[in-house]
């Protein structure tokens, strides 16, 4: 079987994948929905990725993610071990955005109506 044949079943199984999960979420209430929210924008953002990578992988791979059972979930519950900087970036972006309105205050307010 050639790379793209093992691009387009992987592709497939996929779509699979993420048509079972959507099936899955939409059947859920409007507050189970909520509650899952980051979980199911981040499998959307899993799945669009390896939608994209697909085309990078060798065939070794795609062989392997091909017979891999919900590779979109599994993958899920690996990015929710990975170590998150957001809170701390957010968090250093509001103390320099906050001590630049206390230095320069009116220069500062002037560029704000320019956003």
């Amino acid at each position: 079987m050639g790379k793209e044949e093992l691009q387009r079943l992987f592709c497939a199984k996929l779509s699979l994948e993420y048509i079972c999960f959507r099936e899955e979420m939409v059947a859920k209430n409007k507050e189970e929905i909520y509650e899952n929210s980051y979980y199911i924008d981040t499998i959307i953002n899993i799945y669009e990725c390896l939608l994209e990578m697909s085309q990078e992988l060798e065939e070794t791979v795609l062989n392997h993610l091909i017979l891999f059972p919900q590779l979109l979930i599994f993958l899920y519950h690996r990015w929710m071990k990975q170590e998150d900087s957001y809170a701390e970036e957010l968090a250093s972006c509001m103390r320099r955005e906050i001590t630049s309105l206390g230095k320069y205050g009116e220069d500062v307010r002037k560029g704000v109506k320019d956003i």
